[in-house]
């Protein structure tokens, strides 16, 4: 199993841990790079930072093109809860743990949609 944590904050540092516990293969995806570093020295097997790259292509090369299993949101960015549902596999988990400061900008049904149209190709 893998799992991308978009924002590696306290919640996501934790989240890392625990998966890390598990023996689940973490992805750890944020735009500062001392979260970053710290992700890597707390065990991430990748960090992947959004100012360089872009993320849902980075999580795809990790993946071997099919996505995360699970995709924790941590970061409570207005993007984030988008991008959480692009990096996740067909069929995926995403968890949003984030608390925004205000709606995030995104219909989560048109996300469901989207997935399930994507699995009937």
């Amino acid at each position: 199993q893998s799992v991308a944590i978009i924002g590696v904050g306290t919640v996501g540092l934790l989240a890392l841990q625990i998966a890390k516990t598990a023996g689940i293969k973490v992805h750890a995806v944020d735009q500062r790079k001392k979260s970053l570093d710290l992700a890597t020295e707390l065990g991430a097997d990748s960090v992947i930072n959004t100012e360089d790259s872009d993320p849902v292509q980075a999580i795809r090369d990790v993946t071997g093109g099919i996505g995360a299993d699970i995709v924790i949101e941590a970061a409570g960015a207005p993007g984030t809860p988008e991008l959480s549902i692009k990096m996740a596999r067909t069929g995926g988990t995403v968890v949003i743990v984030a608390i925004f400061d205000s709606k995030p900008p995104f219909d989560f049904n048109s996300a469901s949609l989207a997935k399930s149209a994507d699995s009937s190709t």
